[in-house]
Formats: structure tokens, sequence, C-alpha cells
């Protein structure tokens, strides 16, 4: 019975409803929100991915490739060092920057 009493009949007017909307208590979907970030985190994927390829491509290249067996055989490990920093810096700084505009 308390249900029955409880439901609304008419719709709220104008006033109320602005009421609602200052004291900000207005409906929100959360669904919204997070299809949103899925979407936007899909398209960067997207957009970064042949960026993202290309430089583990290289990093693996120079790992199992001629260079570091060059590299060895000379015992300079500071190319190799700079080369591997500088590629993995590279690799995280759009990371970096998008969840540091998040």
């Amino acid at each position: 019975m308390a249900d029955e009493e409880s439901e609304k009949t008419e719709q709220a007017t104008d006033a109320r409803r602005e009421d609602f909307r200052k004291r900000g208590q207005v409906a929100q979907t959360k669904e919204l929100a997070s299809c949103l970030i899925l979407l936007t985190f899909a398209a960067g994927i997207y957009a970064l991915g042949r960026f993202f390829f290309k430089n583990i491509y290289e990093i693996f290249n120079y790992t199992y490739g001629d260079n570091l067996v060059n590299v060895i055989r000379t015992g300079d490990f500071s190319e190799a060092l700079i080369f591997c920093a500088t590629k993995g810096f590279i690799l995280t700084a759009p990371v970096l920057a998008i969840t540091g505009l998040i």
C-alpha cells in the first residue's frame, strides 16, 4: 500500500525541475562516462598502434640483431643503454602524458 501512495502520477513542474538542477540532483548516466572512456582508450590504441609497434620492433631488432653482438664484443655498453633508455622513454611518454591529462 505504501508503494502505491509513493508513485507519482504527474510530471514535475518547470520550477521544481529548476530547483533540482540548482541543488545538483540531476540524474547522471555512469555507463555513458564509462563508454566514453573505453572509446577514447580504443581510439588512442588505434592512433598510436603503429608508433608502438615500430619502436618495439626496433628494440627487438637491436637486442636480437648484430648490433648488440658488436656492443658485447667491444665492451661499450653505453651505446646499448642509451638506445634502450631512449626507446623506453619514447614508448612510455605518450602513456604518461595521457594519464597526466586525465
